[in-house]
């Protein structure tokens, strides 16, 4: 009867249940040893298993933060090195003596070019467009070197050319009238391809590329010189014009 009654207490009296499992809280807390000893008189040892996992979680953590080695490198790190290595396929033309050698033989000694076609790409800083199809070009630039060893790439910034990007005259006397712009030259002798790839980067691609291959399976070219001849000497004109101002 008397434990009947300490347990109708329990139930009838909330205040006194609140408060033995208030102190059953506290002295969990409190309890520094394997067991935990409780109100109620008798002991509840704790789990060896979970003392063995945040012993060795602890121990982890701190081995970790003291001897871990330096992380390897990232991704994007290794992505951009060899993106950066597969882009190695033109050359940036920075003075005027530098351009005109590529486009022309004049003064070279030799009177050979070392490579059958010279594509030369013009591009400006302020150009979106030219931009966008930088990488696009150093890829073509690269497969198609790789690929055929009589072509040549390279890249020009047009204040380059004409120390002024607002001035546009010396532009238009070689034949640029919208950037970016590509022209082929064909033993450092004969600009046989001037086009300008327009405004939308994805078709920049498709238009170099077609290009790059009719002018390599071309092979009636004294016809073409001779049907786009006063093309050719005007487009000349003005790379002897360029020539002058050096």
């Amino acid at each position: 009867k008397k434990k009947k009654t300490e347990t109708m207490s329990i139930i009838f009296f909330p205040e006194r249940a609140r408060f033995l499992i208030l102190h059953l809280l506290l002295v969990w807390s409190l309890s520094s040893s394997d067991t935990c000893c409780l109100a109620f008189g008798f002991s509840m040892p704790l789990s060896e298993t979970y003392n063995n996992k945040v012993s060795s979680s602890s121990s982890l953590s701190v081995a970790s933060m003291t001897n871990s080695p330096p992380p390897p490198p990232s991704t994007t790190t290794i992505v951009k090195k060899v993106i950066k290595r597969k882009f190695d396929g033109y050359t940036e033309l920075t003075t005027k003596s530098e351009f005109l050698s590529f486009i022309d033989d004049k003064y070279d000694d030799d009177n050979e070019a070392e490579y059958e076609f010279q594509v030369i790409k013009y591009h400006a800083s302020y150009c979106k467009v030219c931009q966008r199809i930088r990488p696009i070009y150093q890829r073509t630039a690269l497969a198609c070197s790789s690929d055929n060893n009589n072509m040549q790439f390279g890249s020009v910034e047009v204040s380059v050319i004409n120390g002024d990007s607002t001035n546009s005259s010396v532009l238009k006397s070689l034949g640029i009238t919208k950037l970016p712009f590509i022209q082929i030259y064909r033993n450092k002798k004969h600009c046989v391809a001037s086009f300008s790839t327009g405004g939308q980067s994805y078709n920049f691609k498709k238009i170099i590329q077609s290009t790059i291959d009719s002018c390599q399976q071309r092979d009636d070219w004294d016809d073409f010189l001779t049907t786009y001849q006063d093309d050719i000497q005007n487009q000349h004109n003005g790379v002897e014009d360029l020539w002058k101002t050096i």
